[in-house]
């Protein structure tokens, strides 16, 4: 089963319209099986879904492979170029030797690595507060969840008669 995919070869020729029993079909673009266009105001171009996401796939596959093809060939030509620009020798006039390397006048001198930073200072100490002076009470933002010291049963039996 081989997929036909619209928009992937333009010079196809669109598919054949069959008509069965008075329903008119078109095939499938993907597998070419007869799509049914009963209820429908535009035509089916697809029998599943699957199909449609299939011939997607491979209509954006085939973009992406133009333009790396595109792409290749424009590093491939660049390439080209930088290899015969090093191969040939400019032509403006006899060639020279290179120049000699200049010689070192000075030594080199490395700057040495910059000086560590001072330690940090201390923190200030806060003083201490004087036990004499009363602290302010404040108020809780929470409510005590003290537990109390017994819970009463449910039923006590000795306070009800039996009924």
């Amino acid at each position: 089963m081989t997929a036909r995919v619209a928009g992937v070869n333009d010079d196809q020729e669109e598919l054949p319209t069959q008509r069965v029993a008075g329903v008119e079909y078109l095939s499938c673009e993907y597998c070419g099986e007869p799509v049914s266009q009963l209820g429908t105001r535009t035509p089916r171009k697809y029998c599943k879904r699957s199909h449609r996401q299939r011939a997607y796939e491979i209509r954006a596959q085939a973009v992406r492979l133009k333009e790396a093809q595109k792409e290749a060939t424009v590093v491939a030509l660049a390439k080209v170029s930088l290899q015969r620009q090093a191969s040939v020798p400019p032509r403006s006039g006899p060639r020279l030797p290179p120049p000699p390397d200049p010689p070192a006048v000075r030594p080199v001198v490395v700057p040495a690595p910059p000086a560590p930073a001072p330690p940090p200072t201390p923190r200030p100490t806060m003083p201490l507060p004087d036990p004499a002076i009363p602290r302010v009470a404040r108020k809780s933002l929470f409510p005590s969840f003290r537990r109390r010291p017994e819970q009463q049963e449910l039923f006590d039996d000795q306070g009800q008669p039996d009924a």
